[in-house]
């Protein structure tokens, strides 16, 4: 057998420093599959545990379907949270609307209550009678007042008293025979 040349120890010397360096590499990546599996069991134990409390069936279940699961669920649960925040902004609208109303209601209350006694009314429907007979003597009493000026203008007196008066004494044959022949 002949012994190994210089050049041979060299280039077995380089090969050598070369698979320490790929073995190193071997054992880094070696390291960081394993790391990666655990990390990937370490997902899909949380998976399962989180599927688990979100009631999904998780028996021969992948990682995958497990996780597309509890995504759809996430969505349907934003989805569920935005419309009960629509929801409580609209009845929280309403319920301003209401608490508008009811503040009206009330302001029309006082002005009825304020209407019925100034009126001595118990009712609107008595309120409204007396509120048209006071109009009916409204009107009647403006008609008594011009009759009355009608009267003082004819007979020429200053007062619808001394006009009274006035006639009082005269005589109502006369006065008859008068407006007789005023008719005629």
């Amino acid at each position: 057998e002949r012994a190994p040349t210089v050049a041979e120890i060299r280039e077995v010397l380089l090969l050598l420093g070369e698979l320490g360096a790929a073995l190193n590499d071997r054992m880094g990546l070696a390291d960081r599959i394993a790391k990666m599996e655990q990390d990937q069991a370490r997902y899909s134990a949380m998976l399962n545990e989180v599927a688990s409390l979100a009631g999904i069936e998780i028996t021969d279940a992948t990682a995958a379907s497990i996780a597309r699961d509890l995504s759809a669920r996430a969505a349907a649960a934003d989805q569920a949270n935005s419309r009960q925040a629509d929801l409580s902004a609209r009845l929280e609208e309403a319920r301003q609307r209401q608490r508008d109303h009811a503040e009206k209601l009330a302001a029309h209350t006082r002005v009825k209550d304020q209407m019925l006694s100034a009126l001595e009314a118990d009712t609107l429907t008595q309120a409204a009678i007396r509120v048209d007979r006071a109009l009916e003597r409204k009107a009647l009493s403006s008609r008594i007042e011009e009759i009355e000026r009608q009267i003082r203008t004819s007979l020429g007196t200053a007062s619808f008293e001394e006009a009274r008066a006035l006639l009082a004494a005269a005589d109502a044959t006369a006065l008859g025979a008068e407006r007789q022949e005023l008719e005629s």
